[in-house]
């Protein structure tokens, strides 16, 4: 190896990260831009990838690493915002503007392609998650010899077949490898991504026909947030570096895995500094002598600032994207190997759960939190209200990152429990989900833990917990409902 290595510790495992500072002055990078917001029943981040470049990351690219950026459209000829009509009548096993996404996907698999064949480096930035569909063209150029790590909050793993909404953004990854049903029409001529060479990471929100179609599979490795909140990072890290160890992989990130990204999609519980240090890994691995690389990256579902939102919510938007921006700059340096990262004190197995780290830190700044006693108030405040009535139905935001103040904050994780625990709780109750129900039952651990770790004394978990009993006592009878309930608190630490 270059005498000139520097040496780093990962802050998540025991490994060493090893670096070689490489100089890409005059290389250059294809920017491939695939807006598309076929593949999902809302609008809006058909805009992301302008929005990104024009936005800091353009500049960055081209004059902080000093990179030659080619600015190429994926989707050539297809209008990416047109929508059927909601009551077009859908042929069975067929997608929403299943066309347009299938014409879109192969255009963007050639341009990508094409770039990769040219020797460049590769970055796409896509709408929604149908985009994902680019890869294909990796695929191609690699004969099937790569891997990926796949960063998201959701598996997109069902199809045609398997999917109630028809949205074609909930199926690209089974796409690729090999199981679109329809949609295999994107991958003619293309050999499929290999389960043993994917890593998923950072699922909070899964459904269970993905989970029966991966215990056909196996061999991929998959790392919901709650695995690395009970198991820690070193795992992770195992299995990426396998792969690497086979192959160079493909990096995907979708904005929704984010808390408090720019996504129309939240409920991510990965924070920017989680995103970052995996980037950190992937790209210090590529540069080992016995490590394979990068082969490209690809951002989807940002969502950009709404140019007709109310100023309070513009600026708030605003925010959140600058913040995004700037992870997916330092995300994309990482994996090109430009730039390192700094040490910084990092709890592996707390990282997860950003959110609470988060808000204490905005608080703090604020001056609003500066104690333990004044954070217990927070979650306190006049809890007993709330158990005399439900909470208010109007809170829809369970992310507590974007509580701005400490009435906001105990509103949010009340409304967090109210909803999110409450569907688990239901879903666990349900026979038609039995065979899903191990995994409704340690979300709702996941749930009442993730309310336990903003609780700084006994008192204020005591209150949650209550909170918690009430919950359970109008869904399940007497019996049962003790149950639930001893079940799930012997569960949280």
């Amino acid at each position: 190896m270059n005498e000139n290595l520097s040496e780093q510790q990962n802050p998540h495992s025991s490994q060493t990260w090893r670096y070689i500072p490489e100089n890409l002055e005059d290389t250059t990078i294809d920017v491939v831009m695939y807006p598309t917001d076929l593949g999902k029943p809302t609008v809006g981040t058909a805009k992301g990838p302008e929005y990104i470049m024009d936005n800091g990351l353009e500049h960055y690219l081209s004059t902080t690493i000093k990179m030659n950026v080619r600015k190429l459209f994926g989707n050539k000829g297809v209008d990416a915002t047109y929508r059927e009509p909601d009551d077009v009548m859908l042929l069975p096993n067929t997608t929403k503007n299943q066309e347009g996404i299938i014409i879109a996907g192969k255009n963007a698999a050639d341009r990508v392609e094409q770039s990769l064949h040219d020797g460049n480096k590769v970055l796409t930035l896509r709408g929604d998650h149908s985009g994902l569909h680019d890869v294909a063209g990796a695929l191609r150029h690699t004969k099937g010899e790569m891997g990926m790590v796949y960063i998201d909050t959701h598996f997109d793993l069902q199809n045609p077949e398997t999917s109630t909404s028809h949205n074609a953004h909930g199926m690209p990854l089974r796409t690729l490898l090999g199981d679109g049903g329809s949609l295999n029409a994107i991958m003619e001529n293309t050999p499929a991504l290999k389960g043993e060479n994917l890593v998923i990471i950072g699922i909070s929100e899964p459904d269970p026909e993905e989970f029966e179609f991966l215990e056909k599979h196996p061999e991929i490795a998959v790392f919901t947030t709650l695995d690395i909140k009970t198991r820690g990072w070193p795992e992770v890290f195992k299995a990426i570096d396998e792969v690497q160890s086979r192959v160079p992989v493909w990096f995907d990130m979708d904005v929704d895995s984010l808390q408090g990204g720019a996504t129309p999609m939240e409920g991510g519980e990965m924070s920017h500094q989680d995103l970052k240090d995996i980037a950190s890994f992937v790209g210090s691995n590529a540069k080992k002598a016995d490590r394979h690389g990068v082969v490209g990256i690809g951002i989807a579902e940002f969502l950009p600032p709404d140019p007709n939102a109310k100023r309070k919510d513009r600026k708030a938007q605003e925010e959140r994207a600058d913040v995004t921006i700037n992870t997916i700059k330092s995300v994309t340096s990482r994996l090109l190997g430009a730039s390192k990262p700094e040490l910084h004190e990092y709890d592996p197995v707390a990282s997860v759960r950003a959110q609470t780290y988060t808000t204490r830190s905005r608080f703090k700044k604020a001056g609003i939190l500066a104690t333990a006693a004044s954070a217990a108030a927070i979650v306190v405040g006049s809890v007993g209200s709330y158990f005399q009535s439900p909470v208010s139905t109007s809170i829809d935001n369970t992310n507590v990152a974007t509580a701005t103040s400490p009435d906001d904050m105990q509103k949010l994780i009340y409304s967090r429990l109210q909803h999110k625990f409450r569907e688990n709780l239901q879903n666990y109750n349900n026979p038609d989900r039995a065979n899903a129900s191990d995994i409704h039952f340690l979300e709702m651990v996941s749930e009442v833990q993730y309310a336990y770790d903003l609780s700084p004394d006994d008192e204020t978990r005591g209150a949650v917990g209550r909170y918690v009993l009430s919950i359970i006592s109008q869904e399940l009878d007497s019996t049962k409902c003790t149950e639930t309930f001893n079940a799930v608190i012997s569960k949280v630490s």
